[in-house]
């Protein structure tokens, strides 16, 4: 039932680099019967400055992680007919650099290239029948490997004081196979593979040259492969009134996702039929400092209204779906003091 953790690193810098290593390892023990959770992870980070404004950062995050839980919907350790677990074994790894280059005073253009990679093995005793699902679900496997590429190429360009604009280029392209079989009568396999790539040109005018007011206009254009044009706009608009130290916000934008790789693939609960998410958000709120900025509090108001939300049906069968219409709106409150 213990609980233990390692974290350890190191770091460094000269007169054109810095440096930092870090390691990690996680072990939760077993929390309930059956749950299991040990994670080693490591990170380095590197860069390097010229004198000719030039900066080069690259990063490696590779990490693994080995779990063990009684399936979803089984009853889990108290109330499970089937008593063994499901397995799961991650292998996650990150490269990514980064090169920002200040051509001008006014002009500076950033590239941003990332690689990263999810290998997952997974085996499942499945869920016995019961009265909510007659049908249960039975035992499974699968063996998945995803990769995804990305670049990012942007321009950031000050137009006057307090004035900055910023248009760049986005291009992803996603590589996932899965294979696995799901036991019924005998072995059924659930083989799935996708490749696929989404190109956004985006652009971002953000407004600062009034006193205690900052506005940002930006929209992205998105081409994803086998799917229609998404346009997400969006806009933000803060205002501070110096003399009660009051911030009043609004924000609105639309949005766009596409459904990830596990709700397309996943032998149980994927359905490759899915479409991608869209949404609409509005959120509005002030904010109050007092006792000289040491005790403050917020009140926000939020209305979100999402199309083809991607959403867990427990059925039975239970599978992915798209909500064709969810509206989500509430309010927050929150207060913070800090004396001294």
């Amino acid at each position: 039932y213990g609980q233990y953790g390692f974290l350890g690193g190191i770091s460094g810098a000269g007169d054109f680099y810095n440096y930092s290593l870090s390691g990690s390892w996680l072990d939760d023990g077993e929390q309930v019967e059956g749950s299991s959770f040990k994670s080693p992870s490591f990170t380095g980070r590197l860069g390097v400055l010229n004198n000719r404004n030039f900066e080069v950062n690259s990063t490696v995050r590779y990490s693994h992680v080995e779990s063990s839980s009684f399936p979803d919907d089984s009853g889990g350790p108290e109330y499970a007919v089937l008593r063994s677990v499901d397995e799961r074994n991650i292998d996650q790894l990150l490269l990514g650099v980064d090169i920002t280059h200040d051509v001008l005073p006014w002009w500076e253009y950033r590239l941003e290239l990332a690689y990263y990679n999810n290998k997952e093995k997974f085996s499942s005793p499945g869920v016995a029948p019961g009265i909510r699902d007659p049908f249960g679900i039975p035992p499974n496997s699968s063996d998945s490997d995803f990769k995804r590429y990305d670049a990012n190429f942007v321009n950031t360009f000050t137009i006057r004081e307090g004035v900055v604009l910023a248009a760049g280029f986005e291009a992803e392209i996603e590589d996932g196979k899965s294979t696995g079989e799901i036991m019924l009568d005998g072995p059924v396999p659930s083989d799935f593979s996708l490749t696929r790539y989404i190109l956004s040109p985006y652009a971002e005018l953000q407004f600062s040259a009034v006193e205690n007011l900052y506005a940002v206009l930006g929209a992205r254009l998105d081409f994803p492969e086998g799917f229609n044009d998404a346009f997400s706009p969006r806009a933000g608009l803060t205002y501070r009134i110096a003399a009660t130290d009051t911030t009043l916000r609004a924000n609105w934008g639309k949005g766009f996702k596409l459904p990830s790789f596990f709700s397309l693939s996943s032998p149980i609960v994927g359905n490759p039929d899915l479409v991608p998410e869209k949404s609409e958000s509005l959120d509005v709120g002030v904010s109050q400092r007092v006792w000289g900025g040491r005790a403050g509090g917020q009140v926000n108001l939020y209305y979100n209204r999402f199309k083809n939300l991607i959403d867990f049906d427990e059925g039975p069968p239970p599978i992915l779906v798209n909500r064709s219409k969810v509206t989500v709106r509430g309010f927050e409150l929150i207060g913070d003091v800090n004396p001294w």
